[in-house]
């Protein structure tokens, strides 16, 4: 009985990380995806948790930046270290408050990949 309900528990943990899972137009797989109007939103734990969420993924688009073959094939350029200029998140945030306000039908991760092509930009 007891190997039957852990099994049961474990279906439903993995049901449920899976839900919150998607793949989105980047073709990236995020566990949790917030909308613009939800960011804008924001307030209290969610606030917390939705800035922690920016601060991770900018973070780890960019440790894979300069493993890109875009960057590989014009390191010149292009920064390596794309956050090299940002000294406090709460600019971050601000950026996305902007984004999120000015484009309240798109979502975060758009709104991140915006923060590394604005700090990174062709020259």
């Amino acid at each position: 009985m007891k190997l039957l309900t852990r099994n049961f528990i474990k279906t439903l943990s993995l049901i449920f990380i899976c839900s919150l899972m998607s793949t989105n137009s980047y073709g990236m797989t995020t566990y949790l995806e917030v909308d613009c109007g939800s960011w804008v939103e924001r307030k209290d734990t969610k606030k917390i948790q939705y800035e922690s969420y920016v601060v991770g993924l900018l973070t780890g688009m960019n440790g894979m930046w300069s493993s890109t073959s875009q960057y590989q094939q014009n390191k010149k350029k292009y920064k390596e270290d794309v956050l090299v200029g940002v000294t406090n998140p709460t600019q971050l945030f601000l950026y996305m408050d902007k984004f999120c306000k000015e484009n309240p039908f798109k979502n975060v991760l758009e709104g991140s990949y915006s923060i590394i092509l604005q700090l990174n930009p062709r020259n």
